[in-house]
């Protein structure tokens, strides 16, 4: 998980999001008074293109790639993308954030049903718009051969990786191949020395920082004085 800015809000959303939130929340009032279901229609219009679509652009490595706002891993061929409400929007939890911009993020299926409906209001889970810097709340430990694991900073950093399951065990094992990777990179810069081709392998590794698990890289990168906590 790493920090990204919010894009404004999609035109589908504000122009509909008020009147959809109180079609649902209708609706929802109508199932508890007489148990007619609320119709997808009413409560799924979140599930809009043009919403995944920016979407797509905040969780995105400048070169058509997306990832995982919770896992940092790829999302598509492999999954498929799921709309995240980072608050839950299930008429028990918080309904009237359904279509609220600031609640909706990208996410792999995985993270997504690991997170399901899940809550904590004393130590909630974390935001990547909102909560900078996220490595406060969550770090890196590298066991051998357990893989990478994301290492638990703050109690709020507990309840993200608790929810979304951040530390299984196929995605320890992929991070820790990552870390080989980049080590071997890293290797590879140092016997270039002062030269000019050190230089453009050192910018190659700060471009990845931006994709898919960048705050990995990135952390790598700072462990091992290839760069500052600033650049």
């Amino acid at each position: 998980m790493k920090n990204v800015k919010r894009r404004p809000m999609p035109d589908i959303l504000r122009k509909n999001s008020k009147k959809w939130t109180q079609n649902l929340l209708d609706a929802i009032t109508e199932f508890r008074t007489t148990g007619k279901k609320i119709p997808d229609s009413v409560k799924n219009k979140y599930k809009h293109d043009e919403v995944l679509d920016v979407l797509k652009q905040i969780y995105n490595d400048g070169y058509g790639t997306y990832y995982c706002c919770y896992c940092e891993t790829q999302i598509e061929p492999v999954s498929f993308p799921h709309i995240e409400h980072r608050k839950p929007k299930e008429q028990d939890r918080f309904p009237e954030d359904a279509f609220n911009w600031d609640n909706l993020h990208l996410s792999c299926q995985t993270c997504n049903m690991a997170k399901g409906t899940k809550w904590d209001a004393k130590n909630k889970i974390l935001d990547a718009v909102n909560d900078v810097p996220i490595k406060k709340h969550l770090g890196y430990r590298v066991e051998m051969p357990e893989g990478v694991f994301r290492e638990t900073l703050t109690k709020r950093g507990i309840t993200t990786e608790n929810h979304t399951d951040l530390n299984r065990k196929s995605l320890r094992i992929a991070r820790l191949k990552i870390w080989h990777s980049i080590i071997k990179r890293i290797q590879e810069i140092n016997s270039f020395g002062d030269g000019p081709r050190a230089h453009t392998a050192k910018k190659i590794l700060i471009e990845k920082c931006k994709g898919i698990h960048g705050s990995l890289i990135k952390w790598i990168l700072i462990e091992w004085k290839v760069i500052g906590e600033s650049e």
